[in-house]
Order: C-alpha cells, then structure tokens, then sequence
C-alpha cells in the first residue's frame, strides 16, 4: 500500500465545454478516481459541480503535463464523502459528496460546517432535542 504522502491530485485541460477540466485523485496507489470539472478549485462559499468518470491506473493517464499537480496529505471516505487535504498552503481542503451521477466538492471550511451544523440540528430535532425547526 502507499503512503500517503506518494499519492497525487492532478489536475488537466479537456476538451469538453462545460467541464473544461479533468481532475484525477489517487485514492490509492496506481489507482485514479476520474473527474470532470466546471473549474479547478471552486471559490470561498461555491460548490463545483462535477462527473464522475471512473477509476483508472497511472498508463491511461493523460500524456499531457499536468495544470496542476500536488501531493496528497490525506485521503479519507466516509460512506459517499470524500475528503481530501493537499499538501500546499491554501485551497489545500476540499470535500467530495456522491449523490446519484453528479457530485458537488467545496473548498470552503465554513460552508462545510454549516452544513454539518444543520444536518446535527435536524438530527437532534427529530430525536426530541431542544430548539426550534428552520
């Protein structure tokens, strides 16, 4: 198995308009999950609506240099999230979450949390917790 620190994020031109880039994340060694994407990094507060390709290993790689390449710091799945921490100093963090066909990614920590705020408030609502329904 590798470490960690031996996987990579990279990131390369398509061709396709709407999602003119194609991410590859290694999730584990000489293994690819395939991305399409509207950008590179999505902003403070956006989500970045993206398509699922695959998996692929490291000979059905594009050729091409890379826009953008990075060492993975961590790597971790949580049922459909994904998260992802590169090793570099900003838009280092970004969460992945698979619905059906699309998944969205965001890099900002505090859209995160709110959502995590709110998913715990309605959970402790149904439960009988105290406080008042949105």
């Amino acid at each position: 198995m590798a470490k960690l620190s031996e996987l990579r994020w990279l990131v390369f031109l398509d061709e396709d308009v709407k999602f003119p880039y194609r991410l590859y994340i290694e999730e584990e060694a000489d293994r690819f999950l395939s991305l399409k994407t509207q950008e590179k990094w999505p902003g403070v507060g956006k989500r970045i609506f993206c398509k699922k390709e695959g998996y692929f290993s490291k000979k059905d790689l594009p050729q091409e240099q890379p826009l953008e390449e990075c060492r993975i710091i961590s790597c971790s799945r949580y049922g459909r999230k994904l998260t992802v921490i590169l090793d570099r100093k900003i838009k280092k963090r970004c969460w992945f979450s698979f619905p059906d066909i699309q998944f969205i990614f965001c890099e900002n920590r505090k859209l995160a949390n709110e959502w995590i705020y709110r998913w715990f408030r309605r959970i402790n609502l149904e439960e009988g917790g105290v406080g008042e329904k949105e």
